[in-house]
């Protein structure tokens, strides 16, 4: 899962329906805490991607560009001023890098 938290975040929790707006890499589907979930959005995300998340604070949404591809509006009326980026990883041995 890789989006946005708030400031709730519970980094021993299952947030991605809780507490944010998140992607599902290993089947592209959307998951959020406003229960809009279940949605497909992309394909699944393959290793070497490089994943962007952007949250457009004047137009309250956010989007994903999967290697520089925009994939348009992911997620409508996010209505939180203070979001963090988040990861959530489940299976053992997943990893992440930042860039």
């Amino acid at each position: 899962m890789i989006g946005f938290s708030t400031k709730k975040f519970n980094p021993n929790g299952t947030n991605y329906m809780r507490h944010g707006w998140y992607l599902s890499v290993c089947n592209g589907v959307l998951f959020s805490q406003n229960d809009n979930w279940g949605r497909k959005y992309t394909n699944p995300i393959n290793e070497d991607d490089v994943v962007t998340v952007i949250f457009d604070l004047k137009q309250s949404q956010i989007s994903y560009l999967i290697n520089q591809k925009n994939l348009g509006i992911a997620f409508k009326n996010v209505n939180e001023s203070e979001l963090y980026p988040a990861v959530e990883l489940f299976n053992e041995g997943a990893k992440i890098t930042f860039v």
